[in-house]
């Protein structure tokens, strides 16, 4: 199986067995702010059968936790892998090609986030599947509170912001471009007048990266932990927050899917939430 980043820079292979894994979809507050989604999904094996094609040296590691070292791509900000011991896994977002298996399970499901509902009927466990015995650690919850200002943060606290309105529209955006950039099976984003947003610690850690043949898309990532930051547009005006950076809860709730003719097919869409093969009508 081989898989790449937003700006190809890092590119992998996994040699692992993958016909009786199926992915994972973890809801920890970890992989919410690392990919800035509503969940990272998964799918892993032993750390010999992972190895890099290309772009090695353009890897940055942070270690969110002890053992467990989030590893993505210094110049796109990419989430490349997950080293949990003697193990790798490897985000579903960045997959080349399709997996063997579909998802098979939620895992942290008690630390959810709240504007997120899980639509469809797989299995769910608190922490992680029974019989694994990796070590759990517990991330205080912040959002039950709720009102403005909204507040966010990356991974390791370096870089912090609010947003001071209601967002205009919130977006879970199946792309190509949002996949590779989150590891993710899709974003989901916040828009909101650019004036809304304040960075209140650690502006200056936010990288941004602009794909070259884009109109406009673009990422942006705490540069020590790689955690998705908000981005803004000066020529639009507009701010695009992912929501899984969020610490305390948004009134709005995602309101649609978009660009799902991109969609991975791996991942199916199971709420009741409309849909549009490309960008919202209005």
């Amino acid at each position: 199986m081989r898989g790449s980043c937003l700006c190809g820079t890092v590119q992998w292979e996994f040699d692992g067995d993958f016909s009786g894994k199926g992915i994972s979809h973890c809801h920890c507050i970890m992989c919410r702010k690392g990919h800035g989604s509503p969940f990272a999904s998964f799918v892993g094996s032993h750390e010999t059968d992972f190895r890099y094609v290309s772009g090695a040296d353009a890897v940055r590691a942070y270690e969110s936790s002890p053992g467990m070292v989030r590893n993505f791509c210094a110049h796109c900000g990419s989430p490349v892998s997950v080293e949990i011991g003697s193990r790798r896994v490897v985000p579903g977002g960045l997959f080349d090609e399709e997996p063997p298996r579909k998802p098979t399970m939620h895992i942290f499901v008690k630390d959810k986030a709240s504007w997120f509902d899980i639509a469809d009927s797989l299995p769910q466990h608190d922490h992680y599947q029974p019989g694994n015995d990796n070590p759990v650690i517990d991330v205080p919850r912040k959002d039950e509170e709720q009102g403005l200002p909204v507040r966010g943060s990356c991974n390791c606290g370096g870089v912090q912001y609010e947003v001071s309105a209601e967002f205009d529209a919130v977006n879970m955006c199946h792309c190509s471009r949002c996949r590779k950039a989150r590891g993710a099976a899709h974003c989901s984003n916040g828009f909101v007048h650019i004036d809304a947003v304040t960075f209140t610690a650690g502006e200056h850690l936010v990288d941004t990266y602009k794909l070259p043949d884009a109109v406009s898309f673009a990422q942006a990532f705490c540069r020590v932990c790689g955690s998705a930051m908000p981005r803004l547009n000066e020529e639009r005006q507009l701010a695009i927050v992912p929501y899984g950076g969020l610490d305390t809860s948004p009134s709005r709730k995602p309101e649609r899917h978009i660009f799902v003719e991109s969609k991975a097919d791996w991942y199916d869409i199971e709420d009741d939430l409309p849909q549009f093969p490309q960008g919202p009508t209005s």
